[in-house]
């Protein structure tokens, strides 16, 4: 297998990835390669997605939507939650109160 040395890494990219590897209990070696091999996958996914015409979103790069179409996603979520609103009073559901929140949830496994 090739060696590759990358020099002149910003402080805060190698605490990043110092951190990162402490959590997974690899090497700072082994995370940078985890790292590049989902880098890898992402981008090979993505460019599947966009030659069927999916819009796909950079993890790294972000997007950037102009106001209106902002706006349209908005919208587009808020009828969605509206939709699940009514969908759950008619089927009587009820979340669980012994169950953890949404959010919850999330803050669980973030700090996994």
């Amino acid at each position: 297998m090739a060696a590759l040395q990358i020099r002149s890494v910003p402080e805060d990219i190698r605490e990043w990835l110092s951190q990162e590897a402490a959590a997974q209990h690899r090497s700072i070696n082994q995370q940078a390669l985890v790292v590049l091999k989902e880098y890898k996958r992402f981008k090979e996914m993505s460019d599947v997605a966009q030659s069927d015409g999916i819009h796909v979103i950079h993890p790294l790069h972000g997007e950037k939507l102009e106001q209106d179409e902002q706006d349209k996603r908005a919208a587009k979520r808020r009828a969605l939650y509206e939709e699940i609103k009514a969908l759950n009073k008619r089927t009587g559901f009820v979340y669980p109160e012994s169950l953890p929140s949404p959010a919850e949830m999330i803050r669980e496994d973030r700090d996994r």
